[in-house]
């Protein structure tokens, strides 16, 4: 997060101060280490579905895994949209 969104000579401290140490926290507890997705279960996406979550991602200053793992964690819990649920009924 703070290679990928930090400003030009922004020392760790300023950077926190501006983001919000809550959501370096909510980074850092969802944070997925690209060598542990090695062991993950996999999904295959078409090459354009890859191609705006790699760019969604690094917009967030996200690993693709960690991008996508969120945003499905979100719509699980019914965040994306209001209507879907942890139990997958609308």
């Amino acid at each position: 997060m703070f290679k990928a969104q930090r400003r030009t000579n922004e020392a760790f401290g300023d950077f926190v101060a501006r983001v919000g140490f809550d959501a370096v926290r909510e980074y850092s507890a969802a944070y997925v280490p690209a060598d542990a997705t090695s062991g993950m279960p996999q999904v295959a996406v078409a090459e354009e579905v890859l191609s705006e979550i790699e760019r969604r991602a690094a917009d967030k200053g996200m690993s693709a895994a960690h991008f996508v793992n969120e945003v499905l964690q979100q719509y699980l819990e019914g965040g994306s949209n209001g209507k879907s649920s942890k139990n997958g009924k609308k």
